[in-house]
């Protein structure tokens, strides 16, 4: 079944909305088998700003030994459509596929191709996949949701946000790592490209810039592909991309040294295992700020705004240092995360909680401990301000408060950034911290992060093996929305 792609914003729009009450019903069709393991992949893709489209070719080796033996499934961005599978190490033998759109909670526009190969016998284990297609701005989830080919630039997450290349993955499934051995991506001489991974080199051909990367190991989930018209600056594996303009290269500077030193401090206390070979900085669009493995991606007004000398000076006030503690916040991402099941109920605040915390620890470090102890009363005297109105500092209803280990995969766009992800969390690892003493708690976060997995009842282990008799306070923080006198921040 061959599908034409959209051709216009205002055309995507006007088919969506109809479509997704009809998608809905189609949904259970996405899972007429599990989908096979990716091992590796290899992409050339070419990005074509002025048609606001793109065309791959992506070679992907498959583990099949989970998978039904007669079919492989897939998953592009609803927008795509694939033009051919080939089997083996080239193009001689083509392989019969159905391609349909269908409802998939885990693309940016609520719509994906699914497509079904059929490739009998497992050890049918190589594809060639080529695909096409635009990617329109949508309003289907959030704004912050800003994924789209522009004629000013590329901004494409992965799995879970916009599926460039095909992803072997049902909606809202757990990620796993992937091996990128070689990603081609092919822009127009304007434009400098940043995937993730590392930066092998770069080239011209014709009017084309031709940029190569590789990526070991790295979860699917971070596969991001940016390009604008970007001015580089690199030292020793750190990259830093500006916008052109006199005003962002300054700030790269600033960028650049501020990174090294919480990259530094992060290796140190949390997860030594994460240490890249590169760091990627990238200056984006509104919403733009984001993590994906060593890649980190801050927005346009946190980029001008950013000044380390001046902004952790006034510890009161929540918009004192915003712009620092947002680039410490996305770079401490990969120093946190360890896997962690998407069915367990520590799912959402090892995701969002530990990221919205820990970069603070190391921001004490620079700034010193009267900043440290300021901004957490400011914290802790917001969160209360939140549960006695029921709005945040703008006025916005906020959700009915929930524990921690109760908040799911579905909340988390509602809770991380406003309330309890944003707040209580922070307050609950701070009480960690006070209560083991600084020492200790470098001890316990280096424990922690450097664990192979994460769940509800390892972290519990982690937490009482360094506090013991702490079983009762636990419980409070973590399985209901107390919040006792005892517990709090004296100020």
């Amino acid at each position: 079944m061959r599908q034409r792609p959209f051709a216009s914003s205002a055309r995507f729009a006007r088919v969506l909305l109809p479509m997704l009450v009809l998608l809905a019903c189609l949904e259970p069709m996405s899972g007429l088998g599990q989908p096979a393991r990716v091992k590796s992949y290899e992409l050339d893709v070419s990005f074509r700003p002025d048609s606001a489209s793109l065309r791959g070719r992506a070679t992907v080796d498959l583990d099949r030994s989970g998978s039904p033996d007669d079919e492989i499934i897939f998953y592009l961005h609803g927008e795509l459509d694939v033009l051919a599978v080939h089997c083996g190490e080239g193009e001689g033998t083509s392989l019969p596929f159905e391609q349909e759109k269908v409802y998939y909670r885990s693309d940016y526009s609520l719509v994906a191709t699914h497509v079904i190969v059929d490739a009998p016998g497992e050890d049918l284990t190589r594809l060639l996949i080529e695909y096409a297609g635009p990617f329109n701005p949508s309003r289907a989830r959030s704004p912050s949701d800003y994924m789209r080919i522009a004629g000013d630039g590329v901004y494409l997450r992965s799995y879970g946000y916009s599926l460039w290349f095909p992803v072997f993955l049902e909606a809202r499934a757990d990620e796993y790592d992937v091996s990128f051995s070689r990603v081609t991506i092919r822009t127009p001489l304007d434009l400098v490209p940043v995937f993730v991974g590392e930066r092998v080199k770069e080239r011209i051909e014709g009017d084309e810039r031709v940029s190569t990367w590789v990526a070991k190991d790295v979860p699917i989930f971070s596969a991001q592909m940016t390009a604008r018209p970007f001015t580089l600056q690199e030292d020793d594996g750190y990259f830093i991309y500006s916008l052109p303009d006199s005003a962002s290269r300054e700030k790269a500077g600033a960028i650049l040294v501020f990174t090294r030193r919480i990259t530094s401090l992060a290796l140190a206390r949390y997860r030594a295992a994460a240490a890249p070979g590169q760091v990627h900085v990238m200056q984006m669009p509104r919403y733009g700020d984001i993590s994906s493995y060593n890649v980190v991606g801050i927005s346009g007004s946190v980029w001008s705004e950013f000044d380390p000398a001046t902004a952790l000076v006034d510890p009161r006030g929540w918009q004192s240092g915003w712009a620092t503690r947002t680039l410490a916040h996305e770079l401490i991402h990969l120093f946190v995360q360890v896997p962690t099941p998407l069915a367990d109920p520590l799912w959402a605040l090892a995701v969002e909680g530990f990221p919205a915390y820990f970069h603070l620890p190391l921001l004490a470090e620079i700034a010193g401990e009267e900043w440290y102890e300021g901004y957490m009363v400011d914290v802790q005297q917001g969160y209360l301000d939140k549960r006695d109105s029921g709005t945040d500092r703008r006025g916005r209803r906020l959700p009915a408060e929930k524990p921690l280990l109760e908040l799911t995969p579905g909340d988390l766009s509602r809770y991380k950034d406003r309330f309890v992800l944003a707040d209580r969390a922070l307050l609950f690892f701070d009480h960690l911290r006070r209560r083991m003493g600084k020492a200790a708690f470098v001890g316990f976060t280096r424990d922690l992060f450097n664990r192979p997995s994460l769940d509800a009842a390892s972290f519990r282990e982690v937490v009482l093996e360094h506090l013991p008799g702490a079983e009762a306070d636990l419980r409070i923080w973590l399985e209901s929305a107390e919040y006792p006198e005892r517990l709090r921040i004296a100020e």
